[in-house]
């Protein structure tokens, strides 16, 4: 097994001459990518014990640090071809960048949680994640569960003037919850719900909603809806933030992304939304517009914060487009 610490090109190019092997099945090859820098750096004390593990098990691989934002991607995509699993090991954010080079691929991804959310790994188990992960059973499921396929979504939209595309595995929010993504990046000394709870906290002080329009290819057809909006939220997993059901009837294999639009209310009913989602309480109210679609249009009045997965796009604007990717992604089923 090898420990690859650096990013640069040529040490990953020196590591793709020594292929990884599963000695359990020869059909099964390997590759690690672990963000040491995931849940406030605290991912890095994994970095021992998995080499351990991996070793005990006589796995034959190569474990892979990331440095710097989009290695996870650039890795993923050198070596690809050269395995059948690439497994992230991290948060949301290091799931969504190993995939991006893996969708619309044979290669399939593997998931090991060490992140502070940890929303995409839920929702693909449907079950909620300890906040110190079994690293032995994680392991075990990564190496021995077979693989099936799972709906991703893309989304394009402008960015200071440039334009950008990305994918999502589990959900895609614009405008309050945009906003409680891009203030909880910004409080490291807090953890867990503590972060959530704080930025929801601040804020709600400056949040209002303001004019969006929408096109929505639903099962029932097109519709245009123009509504003073709070929030957007788009699901292909059911839950975000650990706690909020965004979106509960999505299936992230049923060629479907749940949109869930949340219409202007006065401030101080905020805590009962809160709780509503909390609940999963809130997609069958008239304050709500929820419904399943292929492709959507969002047509911004002002710039917004938008996350995917959780990574933060500040000062969108224009038009955001959205679509779902049917059966994109391998996955290893957990």
């Amino acid at each position: 097994m090898h420990l690859e610490p650096s990013s640069t090109h040529a040490s990953l190019a020196h590591s793709l001459h020594q292929p990884a092997m599963h000695t359990m099945s020869a059909l099964r090859r390997y590759w690690f990518i672990l963000n040491p820098a995931a849940n406030h750096g605290k991912a890095k004390r994994y970095v021992k014990p998995l080499q351990y593990a991996l070793k005990a098990r006589k796995v034959d691989t190569t474990i892979q640090l990331t440095t710097k934002p989009h290695d996870a991607t650039e890795f993923a995509r050198a070596i690809k071809c050269s395995v059948d699993t690439v497994v992230a090991c991290g948060g949301d954010g290091t799931f969504n960048e190993t995939a991006q080079s893996l969708i619309h691929s044979d290669t399939a991804l593997g998931c090991i949680p060490m992140g502070s959310g940890n929303d995409f790994y839920s929702n693909l188990s449907c079950n909620s994640v300890p906040r110190r992960i079994r690293l032995e059973s994680a392991i075990e499921k990564v190496l021995c569960h077979a693989t099936h396929t799972i709906d991703t979504g893309q989304v394009s939209f402008q960015r200071h003037g440039f334009h950008v595309q990305r994918a999502f595995l589990n959900s895609l929010g614009i405008g309050f919850t945009g906003e409680i993504a891009r203030v909880a990046k910004l409080v490291p000394h807090l953890r867990g719900d503590l972060i959530y709870l704080y930025a929801l906290w601040i804020v709600a002080r400056t949040h209002r909603a303001a004019p969006m329009t929408f096109e929505l290819h639903t099962p029932d057809g097109i519709q245009t809806i123009t509504e003073n909006v709070f929030s957007v939220m788009i699901g292909n997993g059911r839950r975000e933030g650990g706690k909020f059901w965004i979106a509960p009837e999505a299936d992230m294999r049923d060629g479907w992304l749940d949109i869930c639009i949340l219409k202007a209310f006065p401030m101080f009913h905020l805590p009962k939304w809160v709780l509503a989602f909390m609940r999963g309480e809130h997609i069958h109210t008239s304050q709500v517009i929820y419904t399943k679609i292929k492709h959507a249009v969002v047509h911004l009045s002002r710039p917004e914060s938008m996350h995917l997965d959780g990574e933060v796009y500040e000062c969108v604007q224009g038009c955001i487009r959205v679509s779902v990717m049917p059966n994109s992604l391998h996955v290893v089923a957990i």
